[in-house]
């Protein structure tokens, strides 16, 4: 799920512009028991994330480029080493992303595709401790 909201994210903000509403805010709590509720409690959907396979994702789809720099406004992950799931990840997203978006497009970067097994590596990565 969290690569899936990852990679479409663009278009949900843009859909809930286009009907005119408020987006409203996601708990980690909130995108857990969504998950649970659109998955129907399976957990098959989730690969296991390597940690040496997430560092490389993280530096190739451009997260180091603006999460390992202190100039660029995006939060450091290494201090919530331990802390992150894909429910985390879908909160962030959804609360951030869109200011995340207009960072990414003023630096002329595109908006980045992940795989469930990328993101798994990912998360695996970022809960490592550096």
């Amino acid at each position: 799920m969290a690569a899936a909201m990852w990679s479409h994210a663009t278009r949900m903000w843009e859909a809930v512009d286009a009907a005119k509403i408020e987006r409203p805010q996601i708990t980690t709590e909130q995108a857990a028991d969504l998950y649970a509720y659109l998955s129907g409690g399976s957990d098959r959907q989730n690969p296991v994330g390597a940690a040496a396979r997430g560092q490389q994702v993280f530096e190739a789809k451009l997260c180091a480029s603006c999460h390992e720099q202190f100039d660029t406004g995006a939060p450091n992950l290494a201090a919530k080493a331990g802390q992150f799931s894909a429910f985390s990840m879908v909160s962030a997203l959804w609360q951030h992303g869109r200011g995340m978006l207009s960072r990414m497009v003023a630096q002329n970067k595109q908006w980045q595709v992940l795989s469930a097994q990328e993101m798994a590596d990912i998360i695996a990565y970022l809960n490592t401790a550096k």
